[in-house]
């Protein structure tokens, strides 16, 4: 399935394991996204996932949405797991980075953060 994606919100852009990826959003408020793979003679883009994420805030309640505005994530980055239908996204959300298999709707906790901490241009940035 080809589709164009630039229609909408791009929460993420990059390469893994040789390949572009664009991971797309209806509108910023919005859990529900699409998964983009560049087509190996790049011209134009597959679909590789849809999904939402709706498994990951009941499990991770502070990413839910305050007071009607965005959830509460940032994609950091996305890669295919050992077998090549798993699909890992890491996200930032309030508190800690975990990492969510689109495919399996599994999530885990990679890493806890101290509060006051923010992912800022390409960094860490913790008050203390």
């Amino acid at each position: 399935m080809t589709s164009e994606p630039f229609r909408t919100n791009i929460g993420y852009l990059g390469e893994s394991g040789g390949r572009l990826h664009l991971v797309r959003t209806c509108r910023p408020s919005s859990i529900h996204f699409t998964v983009f793979e560049m087509k190996d003679d790049r011209s134009g883009w597959l679909v590789k996932c849809q999904s939402d994420f709706g498994d990951l805030v009941a499990c991770f309640p502070r990413m839910g949405r305050v007071a009607h505005g965005p959830y509460q994530f940032n994609l950091m980055n996305l890669f295919e797991g050992e077998r090549e239908e798993d699909l890992n996204i890491v996200l930032k959300i309030p508190g800690a980075v975990v990492q969510y298999n689109a495919k399996d709707k599994t999530s885990r906790k990679l890493r806890g953060l101290p509060r006051g901490c923010v992912y800022k241009k390409f960094r860490w940035r913790c008050r203390t």
